[in-house]
């Protein structure tokens, strides 16, 4: 229900305070993002977070904290000084192909099914042997020894 709701949104706002820089990311982001929601960012510059509103094209980012920064860009959204349909284009293709389900369980599903430990059955019903692995590292190899 709530990608319905942010599709929906002339604009998402996201906030951060300012010393947030590292990486963290709000889960609204991606999740608007992913929504095709044009999106107001209001975080420190290098942040995770304005980051990827940059990358992505997907809106315009504010500096934090700064109340006329943000009624100015909610001016120029409601001027039209901001292509918010192509702003939510890119949103949504950017969510999709940077947060969709296959870019993130994919390798995860890939990497259990090719694990030693085997659930799946083969086509003709049998069980699936599972595959040999040799540890990476146990207390007599270094790190990284026969991986050739």
């Amino acid at each position: 229900m709530l990608p319905h709701m942010l599709s929906g949104a002339d604009a998402v706002l996201v906030s951060q305070a300012p010393e947030v820089v590292d990486i963290v990311l709000p889960s609204k982001l991606v999740t608007s993002l992913a929504a095709g929601a044009m999106i107001v960012v209001a975080a420190h510059p290098e942040s995770e977070a304005a980051r990827l509103v940059a990358e992505s094209g997907a809106g315009v980012t504010i500096p934090p904290s700064d109340a006329r920064a943000l009624a100015k860009a909610l001016c120029e959204l409601r001027d039209g000084a901001i292509d918010t349909s192509e702003r939510r284009r890119r949103a949504r293709a950017f969510g999709v192909a940077r947060f969709g389900r296959e870019r993130v369980y994919g390798p995860i599903c890939e990497a259990l099914a090719d694990g030693p430990s085997v659930s799946r059955r083969v086509s003709e019903g049998g069980a699936a042997k599972p595959k040999t692995r040799r540890p990476l590292a146990t207390a007599n190899t270094k790190i990284g020894e026969g991986l050739e």
